[in-house]
């Protein structure tokens, strides 16, 4: 039976898309936008993939994009490595997110979850960026659809399936 893999991660993230920090406080809507919810957040991206490359100017591009996984019926059932492409904006001016991956069977306890914090640098309400979040090997306990979900400060964002076969 499969257990939760707990790993974290650091993102290491600061999106600095506008003017310093002492420009953006003498806004008058700094407080408004510094102390709003993440439902603001708009995904544009969400995929699961092979693999993710940023190339030399910033672009990624996603290998291998898939919605399934087929497994062999051995005892352990460990998926491989794979990666979730993210993009989104709606980030709010320096505020600091938790960020969350889940994956697992819905109503269940989640097979695989990581977690991290992303502090924005922008004074834009469009501020935004592309993120690629490696999963490591999980261990699925039976076949069928796992939810990947994405939560943004306890919220979830966007959540898809991901089809686990066993042959």
């Amino acid at each position: 039976m499969g257990t939760a893999q707990p790993a974290a991660f650091d993102i290491g993230l600061n999106i600095d898309l506008g003017p310093s920090l002492e420009q953006s406080r003498t806004r008058p809507d700094y407080e408004e936008e510094a102390n709003a919810m993440p439902t603001d957040l708009i995904v544009y991206a969400f995929v699961m993939a092979d693999r993710v490359i940023e190339e030399k100017d910033g672009r990624y591009g996603a290998i291998g994009l898939f919605s399934a996984i087929t497994l062999n019926n051995t005892d352990d059932r460990s998926g491989p490595p794979w990666h979730l492409y993210v993009e989104m904006s709606g980030f709010h001016a320096h505020t600091e997110y938790n960020i969350k991956i889940t994956v697992g069977k819905p109503g269940e306890k989640a097979t695989f979850a990581t977690e991290g914090t992303m502090r924005t640098e922008s004074i834009s309400r469009h501020a935004g960026g592309a993120f690629a979040f490696p999963i490591p090997p999980a261990t699925y306990s039976s076949p069928g659809l796992y939810e990947v979900s994405l939560l943004v400060d306890g919220e979830k964002i966007i959540s898809r399936f991901l089809e686990v076969i066993i042959k």
